[in-house]
């Protein structure tokens, strides 16, 4: 059964923005099975970058993606924000699809594709399952780029998450 994913313009927002926590449907904490709609309690991010396009592409045309480049102008941090709870009850069968919804924050700094020409690179993780050939770039020492991203949490609490999670993507 296809997965559902809502992602909405609506919701981007300019990093550093505030946005409405969102209200779902939450288990009950109790052992009950029952679910309650109110707020939810455990909104988290991804760190993510995002792309800006720079040249239209008209509706129903499909770019190839050995043409993507030249209709990229820049990148920038992205947060897509989750709602946990939200997510674990409407995960099966539907999907994360009114968790993922609530808010995607992108910095207001684009670095220029330009400017990340010298950390191009090609893949140093097999694709399991592999990419379809649509959807592979043509010069496969060139696929990907070098970059590296860290995040710093501020907390006025005295206490700090014990574990943080990171993958790596090349």
């Amino acid at each position: 059964m296809p997965s559902v994913y809502n992602g909405r313009t609506s919701s981007l927002q300019v990093s550093g923005t505030n946005f409405h926590r969102p209200y779902g449907m939450i288990p009950s904490s109790e052992q009950s099975g029952k679910v309650e709609f109110r707020p939810e309690p455990c909104m988290d991010f991804e760190l993510e970058t995002g792309i800006w396009i720079s040249k239209t592409i008209p509706p129903g045309t499909r770019l190839d993606i050995n043409e993507a480049e030249a209709h990229i102008f820049g990148v920038t941090l992205l947060n897509d924000w989750s709602s946990r709870y939200i997510q674990a009850f409407e995960m099966f069968p539907l999907g994360p699809f009114h968790a993922k919804g609530s808010a995607t924050t992108a910095s207001p700094w684009i670095v220029p594709i330009e400017a990340l020409q010298q950390g191009k690179c090609g893949r140093t993780t097999k694709q399991d399952p592999l990419t379809p050939p649509h959807l592979c770039w043509k010069e496969e020492s060139s696929a990907t780029f070098d970059i590296e991203l860290r995040l710093e949490i501020l907390s006025l609490s005295p206490f700090s998450p014990e574990k943080y999670f990171c993958r790596l993507w090349r």
